[in-house]
C-alpha cells in the first residue's frame, strides 16, 4: 500500500533565493511559506523546481509541489505562478498553503482530537521517495461532532491548511478541511460474505423434496424417502426382493 502514499503542498511561497545547477535544468530555490494563523510563524524550506530561472526573488509565487515534511522541509515543485514580483503590497494577507495527501491511519486520539497519518512524497533533490508522519486536526470540534474516526491501518485521503511542526518529533500538523478512508480488503474478510461460503436452506430442501413426480411414483430413492406413498405403515418397508410388487403397492 506504500505505493499509494503521496503529499502536495498548494499555496504561497516566498522565494528568497535561486541557484542555478550545473548538472541539469532544475534550480534549487530558498524560501519560506506562512502558517497563516501567525504573521511571525514562518517555515523555511528547500525546494527545486524545473526552468526557474525567471524567479528572480524577492518573489511570492502560487506553487504546486510535492511535500516532503520532514526535518528539512523540501518542495519539489512542478507548477507555479508569480503573483508578486519585489514588494508586497501592504494590504497583503498571507495564507498557509493547503497540503493534500494519501496515506496510512496509523492511530488517533478521539478526545484529543487528532489523527496520523503515514505517508510519502518525492524528493528531487535526493532523487528518492520520502516516508513521513503527519498530524491532521479535527477542528473546530463541532464540525466533526457526527463524524466517525477512521479505521487504523486504513488507506485515507486528507486536506487541510498548514498548522505547525512539532518541535520533538518534526512531524507537522494540519487543520482537516476533510478526510475519507477506505479499509484494505484484507482487514477484514472474515466478518465479510462471500459467494463462495456455503449456505444451507433446509425448508427449501424439504419443500423440493417433498414434491410428487414421475421419478418417484416409479420407485426411485428420493421418491421412496420422501413421497407421500410412504406414509401408510404397510408401505414403510417394502419387500426389497420383489422391486416391481413395491412400485405396484405404490400406484395403488
Amino acid at each position: 500500500m506504500e505505493t499509494l502514499y503521496a503529499c502536495y503542498l498548494t499555496g504561497v511561497v516566498q522565494v528568497d533565493e535561486v541557484e542555478k545547477r550545473t548538472t541539469n535544468k532544475h534550480h534549487s530555490l530558498q524560501g519560506q511559506v506562512s502558517y497563516g494563523h501567525n504573521d511571525e510563524a514562518e517555515l523555511q524550506l528547500t525546494a527545486s523546481a524545473f526552468y526557474a530561472g525567471s524567479v528572480a526573488p524577492p518573489n511570492l509565487i502560487f506553487a504546486h509541489a510535492a511535500f516532503v515534511g520532514t526535518a528539512k522541509v523540501h518542495l519539489s515543485i512542478s507548477s507555479w505562478n508569480t503573483m508578486f514580483q519585489g514588494s508586497v503590497p501592504d494590504n497583503y494577507e498571507r495564507k498557509a498553503p493547503i497540503v493534500t495527501g494519501t496515506g496510512k491511519v496509523t492511530d488517533y486520539n478521539e478526545e484529543a482530537a487528532w489523527i496520523s497519518f503515514q505517508t510519502a512524497a518525492w524528493n528531487r533533490e535526493t532523487a528518492a521517495k520520502v516516508v513521513f508522519d503527519i498530524i491532521g486536526l479535527r477542528l473546530p470540534a463541532a464540525r466533526y461532532r457526527n463524524t466517525p474516526m477512521p479505521v487504523r491501518g486504513a488507506i485515507a485521503n486528507f486536506t487541510g491548511p498548514l498548522h505547525s511542526q512539532n518541535s520533538i518529533n518534526n512531524a507537522f500538523t494540519i487543520v482537516l478541511d476533510d478526510y475519507t478512508w477506505a479499509v484494505p480488503p484484507n482487514a477484514n474478510t472474515n466478518s465479510v460474505p462471500t459467494t463462495s461460503t456455503p449456505r444451507k436452506r433446509p425448508a427449501l430442501g424439504r419443500r423440493s423434496d417433498s414434491r410428487t413426480s414421475p421419478s418417484s411414483v416409479n420407485g426411485s430413492s428420493t421418491g421412496a424417502e420422501a413421497g407421500p406413498s410412504n406414509s401408510s405403515p404397510t408401505n414403510a418397508a417394502p419387500n426389497p426382493s420383489r422391486p416391481s410388487t413395491s412400485a405396484a403397492n405404490t400406484l395403488a
